[in-house]
């Protein structure tokens, strides 16, 4: 679930990305099925998806997550 009230707008690259996008990508990749690591290898995992946010942000590239969103799709309905 997200608050999308308190969801904000992209403000700086790779520091404050859009909430909501920042959430459903951690969806669409996979993260949600996995507890989040703790120390470095947890804030690696956000920097990653903040990187991937910022890309599509700066650079409208959004090949990788098209794909990543069928394969997401065919989980759910193989479930």
């Amino acid at each position: 679930m997200i608050a999308l009230q308190w969801a904000h707008g992209h403000q700086w690259p790779l520091l404050s990305v859009n909430t909501c996008l920042h959430e459903m990508l951690h969806a669409l990749l996979g993260d949600i099925f996995e507890s989040r690591p703790k120390g470095i290898t947890g804030n690696a995992r956000e920097l990653r998806i903040d990187a991937y946010a910022t890309r599509m942000w700066l650079f409208g590239d959004v090949g990788f997550v098209r794909d990543e969103a069928r394969a997401y799709v065919e989980k759910l309905r193989s479930a």
